[in-house]
């Protein structure tokens, strides 16, 4: 017999779209892929949010053409989502301009994004600030990262 009560709780949901990024295979355990994951599941239980899809990267966050970003905005040119979820907002990316054009992109379709860890709402002026703040900063630390590999 079939629980009518699933398919009724996963229909009215919304529909989140996962996005999880490390740099490289050896990330540091609080940053892993499987950390984001289950960061990024917490956050969708407790939000009553159902993700759909994950899409991921090993790959520099000031990298626009990888596999799972590439992925990522196709899905949000399908509009079957209503959030895109990311653990932190310098692991969807490193880059300001490219930041800020996905997540117009996504708010053009009618969704959100949002972070697991940190609580701002990108369609709140103020919270919005905060978010391009720490994209400067993020890619800051990822000029520092590449400035000192090559021994600058």
């Amino acid at each position: 017999m079939t629980d009518v009560r699933v398919g009724v709780t996963s229909f009215l949901m919304k529909k989140a779209i996962a996005y999880i990024r490390v740099s490289s295979e050896s990330q540091e355990d609080n940053t892993s892929l499987e950390a984001q994951k289950t960061a990024i599941a917490a956050y969708a239980i407790k939000n009553d949010l159902d993700i759909i899809e994950t899409f991921k990267d090993v790959d520099s966050g000031a990298n626009e053409h990888r596999q799972g970003l590439t992925g990522l905005r196709e899905a949000i040119k399908s509009r079957v989502f209503d959030i895109v979820i990311v653990s932190k907002f310098d692991r969807f990316t490193r880059d300001i301009e490219l930041g800020e054009r996905v997540r117009k992109e996504i708010e053009n379709q009618g969704g959100a994004l949002v972070s697991a860890s940190e609580a701002f709402n990108t369609k709140n002026y103020m919270d919005l600030a905060f978010v391009r703040m720490m994209q400067v900063f993020a890619a800051l630390e990822r000029d520092q990262i590449k400035n000192t590999s090559f021994g600058l």
